[in-house]
């Protein structure tokens, strides 16, 4: 399992916003309004890709860093709108053709990058991605409706079973690209039927609809993932940022304030008609400025303090923030020398929202593969190698890919040859750089230690178990627990009637004991599991019912997390927690040995470190000594019933070196996700499980015999 380092922004890539001018004048016909360059919007941009950045890295001053992306779909709402209806009030139209194709030119070229150089790592170095999964990542990544195909693939944003997936950044961009289709058309025939205000009308309504489509979904029950994913719950804020356009225009000839620094606008009309608009305009300053400085503040505090899983965001928080966003725009654009806009077109920072776009795209996949296991760093030093490698992917990527790009001039049919000058040497040492980087990472990279177990898959020909139990006549065996019993069970069953047993996998995923509790799983901290909310009694009712002649039982992955236990935070290995869990698995051996039937506890198997903080440091509920603790729980639980269960050592099976192992006998025991136990791991058990089970459950077999004859 794994939090999301939690990705899914997309910086807004910079929508055409230049300095009206001679040398920034578009050549087109429908490109000849410009609007205006407001240096603050880069700089604000900077600040949301940076707060995305330390989200990611797990500092802890920005667990609402995630909300990087509102911040973006508001300046993406603003910026594509204004350009539209600076335009449609140009030309009199918008050229739908030339809108896609500039939108093309900017987010394609860096996208194919990104795809290559995934694709690449994954087939020379393997990440623990299923090639199936990561081809639809991509196909769905390429064609911009990632969102949709992580929600239909049960992709958990914040809490993830296995590796994440290199790509699962790309959500908002499908997000991002499917307003780029439709708005446009939809801004067309509104302004052509209604004008500006009919512009500001409909965003005003979508963007209402969707913060209300997100809170009636949550209330009613829809998962986290669907809300946070979906076009239709996360358009908010893009609708605010384009109600902001109709509200707060970008285009036109304006002149600021000596005074102020407000951006004026001369609004023409009769001498009455100036006076007016003059007399209001200091209370629209004021206005303005104190929403803004209100909404950077809000958006401070929700950067600093907001969690992703929570409520709040799905109830109308991303609203909010949405609206605190525009607030900080409109503060940007109006009143440019305001110290807040000052602040904000500072040129570092400028440069960083230059570059956002690059930052974005590269900085998930270079997080995953720079982790604490390759680099054997951590905290700090982890942190600064991350960000360099990121600057200088995204850096690399707008000097000599993306630009050259935008800059291509279809009439002229060829790029400014000024800008390709240096690619091809430069593009020459990037990609030595990259085989090299492959390179030494697939060095250090291995698909797992490999050990040795004397254990058959298949019986031996004419195999009679013990007390002359066969395959006709088989033992019964109930297997009982949570997901790692049930993969267990998927390959240990199969054919096990040839070994004279007949297994009843009765695995639940998310079996959590205390499914009442709050757990902490890898930084999400959320309600317990609850895939066995009524274990006591639904398990009593099997064992009355099968009446099984032995009953395994296979637990621990959850009860190995933090939790709060008597109001506090505790965990597996600590005195009141450690008494607390082994009278529940006390009440299981009871349970399973109520009708006569031997319980067999299996030990929980060792978790591979290949999940871990962002930080670079272990999950706690990964470490081998939370492993070891629950198990030492399951020892001294069957000590005290020492006639009715007895400990079978699953752990020291899958891992015979005494650590985490996933090959045994060459075969891969443990499924990609290096947690749960494959199909093939199974079967390989066969051998030495099976025949345990058998001879433990002879007694009550014999006995039920007896009494059946």
């Amino acid at each position: 399992m794994l939090t999301a380092s939690g990705l899914g922004v997309v910086p807004e890539p910079e929508p055409d916003q230049a300095p009206a001018g001679p040398g920034h004048a578009s050549s087109t016909r429908s490109e000849r309004v410009a609007v205006r360059f407001v240096p603050g919007l880069d700089g604000l941009r900077g600040v949301a890709v940076l707060a995305v950045l330390a989200f990611h890295a797990g500092l802890g001053w920005a667990t609402g860093g995630l909300l990087g992306v509102d911040v973006f779909f508001v300046l993406s709402g603003f910026l594509v709108t204004s350009l539209l209806l600076a335009e449609h009030s140009g030309s009199g139209t918008i050229g739908l053709a030339r809108f896609w194709g500039r939108r093309a030119r900017r987010l394609l070229p860096a996208l194919f990058v990104l795809l290559l150089g995934v694709c690449a790592y994954a087939i020379w170095v393997g990440g623990g991605i299923p090639p199936s999964q990561l081809r639809g990542d991509a196909l769905s990544t390429l064609a911009y409706f990632a969102n949709w195909h992580f929600i239909a693939t049960g992709q958990n944003y914040f809490v993830r079973f296995g590796a994440p997936s290199p790509l699962l950044h790309t959500w908002s961009l499908a997000v991002e690209e499917q307003f780029y289709l439709v708005w446009p058309l939809v801004a067309l025939v509104v302004l052509r039927r209604f004008g500006r205000r009919g512009i500001g009308w409909a965003a005003g309504f979508l963007g209402a609809a969707s913060a209300a489509a997100c809170a009636a979904l949550y209330l009613a029950g829809a998962s986290v993932n669907r809300l946070y994913f979906g076009t239709d719950t996360r358009s908010q804020a893009i609708m605010v940022g384009a109600l902001l356009a109709v509200l707060v225009p970008l285009s036109g000839e304006r002149a600021p304030s000596a005074r102020t620094g407000s951006a004026r606008q001369d609004p023409g009309g009769t001498r009455s008609e100036r006076r007016r608009w003059a007399r209001g305009r200091p209370a629209r300053d004021r206005l303005v400025s104190v929403l803004g400085l209100a909404g950077a503040a809000g958006l401070a505090v929700a950067l600093h303090t907001v969690r992703g899983s929570g409520a709040l965001l799905y109830e109308g928080g991303f609203l909010v923030v949405g609206l605190c966003t525009a607030a900080v725009v409109a503060l940007a654009v109006e009143q440019p020398r305001a110290l807040l806009a000052r602040a904000l077109g500072w040129r570092p920072l400028r440069y960083v929202g230059r570059i956002s776009y690059g930052l974005y795209l590269f900085h998930w996949p270079i997080f995953l593969v720079l982790d604490g296991t390759r680099t054997g760093l951590s905290g700090i030093l982890l942190l600064s190698v991350r960000l360099a490698a990121t600057f200088a992917a995204a850096g690399l990527s707008f000097r000599f890919i993306e630009q050259p790009v935008r800059s291509w001039r279809p009439a002229t049919g060829r790029p400014d040859a000024r800008r390709w000058r240096s690619f091809v040497p430069l593009g020459a040492g990037v990609a030595a750089a990259l085989a090299v980087t492959v390179a030494l990472v697939a060095a250090t990279v291995t698909p797992g230690v490999s050990a040795r177990l004397p254990v058959g898959s298949r019986p031996p020909s004419g195999f009679v178990g013990p007390g002359g139990v066969d395959a006709a006549h088989p033992e019964h065996a109930l297997l009982i627990g949570d997901s790692m019993a049930l993969t267990l069970g998927i390959g240990l069953g199969e054919n096990a009637r040839a070994w004279g047993i007949a297994l009843d996998n009765k695995g639940a995923v998310g079996c959590d004991l205390d499914p009442q509790t709050t757990v902490d799983v890898m930084g999400t901290v959320s309600p317990a599991a609850g895939g066995c909310p009524h274990w006591r009694a639904d398990w009593s009712r099997l064992v009355a019912r099968t009446n099984p002649d032995v009953v395994a039982v296979l637990l621990g992955r959850w009860e190995c997390l933090d939790r709060i236990y008597q109001g506090r935070w505790t965990h597996v290995g600590e005195r009141a927690f450690d008494r607390h869990l082994q009278a529940e698995l006390g009440q299981i051996i009871d349970i399973g040995s109520s009708r006569g039937a031997k319980v067999v506890m299996l030990t929980l198997p060792y978790i591979a470190q290949t999940t871990e903080q962002p930080n670079g440091a272990p999950w706690d509920m990964n470490l081998p000594s939370r492993t070891v603790a629950y198990n030492n729980d399951v020892r001294r639980a069957v000590a005290e019933h020492p006639h009715q269960a007895t400990v079978l050592d699953l752990n020291k099976l899958l891992g015979p070196g005494g650590r985490y192992t996933s090959f045994v006998d060459g075969v891969r025991v443990r499924s990609l996700d290096n947690e749960h136990i494959s199909k093939a791991g199974g079967e390989l058990l066969r051998g030495t499980v099976l025949p345990s089970l058998v001879g433990l459950g002879l007694e009550h077999y014999r006995a039920s015999h007896r009494r059946a004859g």
